[in-house]
Protein backbone atom coordinates (compact mmCIF):
# COMPACT_ATOMS: atom_id res chain seq x y z
CA UNK A 1 0.00 0.00 0.00
CA UNK A 2 1.67 3.68 -1.28
CA UNK A 3 2.70 5.75 1.74
CA UNK A 4 -0.32 7.62 3.14
CA UNK A 5 -2.77 6.36 1.42
CA UNK A 6 -5.92 4.12 3.18
CA UNK A 7 -8.36 2.67 2.33
CA UNK A 8 -11.97 3.87 3.23
CA UNK A 9 -15.91 3.25 3.85
CA UNK A 10 -17.85 6.16 2.49
CA UNK A 11 -21.54 6.09 3.41
CA UNK A 12 -23.32 6.78 0.00
CA UNK A 13 -26.80 6.47 1.61
CA UNK A 14 -28.62 9.84 2.04
CA UNK A 15 -28.67 9.53 5.58
CA UNK A 16 -25.24 10.91 6.53
CA UNK A 17 -23.94 11.07 3.05
CA UNK A 18 -20.15 11.55 2.78
CA UNK A 19 -19.20 10.75 6.06
CA UNK A 20 -15.94 8.59 5.74
CA UNK A 21 -13.96 6.20 7.65
CA UNK A 22 -10.59 5.63 6.84
CA UNK A 23 -9.35 1.98 7.65
CA UNK A 24 -5.58 2.60 9.27
CA UNK A 25 -6.01 -0.50 11.30
CA UNK A 26 -6.22 -4.15 10.68
CA UNK A 27 -9.62 -4.85 12.05
CA UNK A 28 -12.99 -2.67 12.66
CA UNK A 29 -16.20 -3.06 14.12
CA UNK A 30 -19.47 -2.22 12.42
CA UNK A 31 -22.81 -1.75 14.13
CA UNK A 32 -25.84 0.12 15.93
CA UNK A 33 -24.05 0.29 19.14
CA UNK A 34 -21.35 3.19 20.47
CA UNK A 35 -19.12 0.23 21.41
CA UNK A 36 -18.46 -0.74 17.40
CA UNK A 37 -15.46 1.31 15.88
CA UNK A 38 -17.79 2.29 13.06
CA UNK A 39 -21.20 3.33 13.89
CA UNK A 40 -24.11 3.59 11.62
CA UNK A 41 -27.09 4.94 13.24
CA UNK A 42 -29.79 2.71 11.63
CA UNK A 43 -32.47 0.69 12.97
CA UNK A 44 -31.67 -1.43 10.28
CA UNK A 45 -28.34 -1.94 11.44
CA UNK A 46 -27.57 -4.88 13.74
CA UNK A 47 -25.93 -3.94 17.45
CA UNK A 48 -22.71 -5.90 15.84
CA UNK A 49 -23.37 -6.26 12.46
CA UNK A 50 -19.93 -7.08 10.48
CA UNK A 51 -17.09 -6.86 10.40
CA UNK A 52 -14.11 -5.45 8.25
CA UNK A 53 -10.90 -7.27 8.94
CA UNK A 54 -7.39 -6.57 6.78
CA UNK A 55 -5.93 -10.10 6.13
CA UNK A 56 -3.23 -10.87 3.52
CA UNK A 57 -2.97 -7.03 2.88
CA UNK A 58 -6.75 -6.81 1.27
CA UNK A 59 -9.55 -5.85 3.93
CA UNK A 60 -12.56 -8.28 4.05
CA UNK A 61 -15.92 -8.06 5.30
CA UNK A 62 -17.68 -10.52 6.95
CA UNK A 63 -21.38 -10.82 8.86
CA UNK A 64 -21.62 -11.42 12.19
CA UNK A 65 -24.79 -12.91 12.55
CA UNK A 66 -27.08 -9.44 11.85
CA UNK A 67 -30.62 -9.58 11.19
CA UNK A 68 -30.30 -8.00 7.81
CA UNK A 69 -27.25 -9.31 6.53
CA UNK A 70 -24.99 -8.05 4.35
CA UNK A 71 -24.86 -7.15 0.31
CA UNK A 72 -21.96 -6.35 -1.73
CA UNK A 73 -22.82 -4.97 -5.07
CA UNK A 74 -26.39 -6.63 -4.84
CA UNK A 75 -25.12 -10.11 -4.24
CA UNK A 76 -25.87 -11.12 -0.08
CA UNK A 77 -22.77 -12.17 1.13
CA UNK A 78 -21.38 -14.11 4.48
CA UNK A 79 -17.54 -12.98 4.02
CA UNK A 80 -16.28 -11.54 0.69
CA UNK A 81 -13.15 -9.73 0.11
CA UNK A 82 -13.38 -5.91 -0.82
CA UNK A 83 -12.51 -4.58 -4.29
CA UNK A 84 -12.46 -1.33 -5.29
CA UNK A 85 -15.32 0.68 -5.37
CA UNK A 86 -17.52 -2.11 -3.82
CA UNK A 87 -21.01 -1.11 -2.81
CA UNK A 88 -21.84 -2.51 0.72
CA UNK A 89 -24.70 -2.34 2.34
CA UNK A 90 -25.44 -3.12 5.68
CA UNK A 91 -28.93 -3.14 6.68
CA UNK A 92 -30.03 0.05 4.36
CA UNK A 93 -27.02 1.90 4.69
CA UNK A 94 -24.85 2.38 1.49
CA UNK A 95 -20.95 2.24 1.99
CA UNK A 96 -18.71 2.69 -0.73
CA UNK A 97 -15.61 0.45 -0.19
CA UNK A 98 -12.07 3.03 -1.51
CA UNK A 99 -8.94 1.47 -2.07
CA UNK A 100 -7.28 3.10 -5.29
CA UNK A 101 -4.14 1.60 -3.78
CA UNK A 102 -5.06 -1.78 -3.99
CA UNK A 103 -5.66 -1.47 -8.08
CA UNK A 104 -1.85 0.17 -7.82
CA UNK A 105 -0.61 -3.03 -6.36
CA UNK A 106 -2.66 -5.38 -8.80
CA UNK A 107 -3.27 -7.60 -5.70
CA UNK A 108 -4.37 -11.07 -6.87
CA UNK A 109 -7.70 -11.59 -4.95
CA UNK A 110 -7.73 -14.96 -6.73
CA UNK A 111 -5.24 -16.55 -5.08
CA UNK A 112 -6.33 -15.25 -1.71
CA UNK A 113 -9.89 -16.74 -2.32
CA UNK A 114 -8.78 -20.00 -4.08
CA UNK A 115 -10.61 -22.84 -2.52
CA UNK A 116 -8.62 -26.74 -2.14
CA UNK A 117 -9.61 -28.34 -4.81
CA UNK A 118 -12.55 -31.73 -4.62
CA UNK A 119 -12.36 -34.86 -5.60
CA UNK A 120 -15.70 -34.73 -7.81
CA UNK A 121 -14.83 -38.70 -9.19
CA UNK A 122 -15.25 -37.06 -13.07
CA UNK A 123 -12.66 -39.00 -15.36
CA UNK A 124 -11.36 -35.20 -17.38
CA UNK A 125 -8.73 -37.02 -18.65
CA UNK A 126 -11.30 -39.83 -20.42
CA UNK A 127 -13.23 -36.73 -21.25
CA UNK A 128 -10.76 -35.17 -23.41
CA UNK A 129 -9.84 -38.44 -25.10
CA UNK A 130 -13.62 -38.66 -25.97
CA UNK A 131 -13.29 -35.45 -27.51
CA UNK A 132 -10.57 -36.24 -29.38
CA UNK A 133 -11.85 -38.87 -31.11
CA UNK A 134 -15.61 -37.69 -31.18
CA UNK A 135 -14.19 -35.73 -34.43
CA UNK A 136 -13.59 -39.11 -35.97
CA UNK A 137 -17.45 -39.54 -35.25
CA UNK A 138 -17.34 -41.99 -31.76
CA UNK A 139 -19.74 -41.65 -29.79
CA UNK A 140 -18.91 -39.37 -26.13
CA UNK A 141 -19.65 -40.81 -22.89
CA UNK A 142 -17.12 -38.52 -20.87
CA UNK A 143 -18.49 -38.83 -16.94
CA UNK A 144 -19.76 -42.46 -17.98
CA UNK A 145 -18.77 -46.06 -17.06
CA UNK A 146 -19.48 -49.67 -18.39
CA UNK A 147 -22.41 -49.93 -15.96
CA UNK A 148 -23.77 -46.66 -17.64
CA UNK A 149 -23.06 -47.41 -21.39
CA UNK A 150 -24.75 -50.84 -20.92
CA UNK A 151 -27.82 -48.98 -19.61
CA UNK A 152 -27.87 -47.22 -23.56
CA UNK A 153 -28.69 -50.59 -24.60
CA UNK A 154 -31.67 -51.08 -22.37
CA UNK A 155 -32.77 -47.50 -22.79
CA UNK A 156 -35.59 -48.97 -25.67
CA UNK A 157 -36.69 -51.31 -23.14
CA UNK A 158 -37.24 -48.86 -20.69
CA UNK A 159 -39.38 -46.66 -22.61
CA UNK A 160 -41.61 -49.56 -23.75
CA UNK A 161 -42.21 -50.85 -20.48
CA UNK A 162 -42.97 -46.91 -19.37
CA UNK A 163 -45.33 -46.52 -21.96
CA UNK A 164 -46.84 -50.02 -21.25
CA UNK A 165 -47.36 -48.71 -17.50
CA UNK A 166 -48.98 -45.12 -18.04
CA UNK A 167 -51.50 -47.22 -20.58
CA UNK A 168 -52.66 -49.40 -17.81
CA UNK A 169 -52.82 -46.17 -15.56
CA UNK A 170 -55.11 -44.71 -18.03
CA UNK A 171 -57.03 -48.23 -18.25
CA UNK A 172 -57.00 -48.25 -14.61
CA UNK A 173 -58.62 -44.61 -14.24
CA UNK A 174 -61.06 -44.44 -17.06
CA UNK A 175 -62.49 -47.67 -15.43
CA UNK A 176 -62.49 -46.46 -11.83
CA UNK A 177 -64.54 -43.13 -13.31
CA UNK A 178 -66.61 -45.46 -15.48
CA UNK A 179 -67.33 -47.52 -11.89
CA UNK A 180 -68.47 -44.18 -10.16
CA UNK A 181 -69.94 -42.50 -12.71
CA UNK A 182 -72.67 -44.79 -14.11
CA UNK A 183 -72.38 -47.48 -10.53
CA UNK A 184 -73.18 -45.26 -8.17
Amino acid sequence: MSEGRFPKLTIVSEKERGTAFVLKKSGYSCGRTDSNDIVLDDISVSSSHCEFVKKAGVFWVRDLGSTNGIIVDNMSVNEKVLSNNDIIKVGVVELLYDDASAEAEQIKISEIQAKPKVKTGIDLDAFEKDVETSAKGKEIFPFANAESKDLKNKLPLMVITTVIVLLILIVLGLLTWFFVAFIF
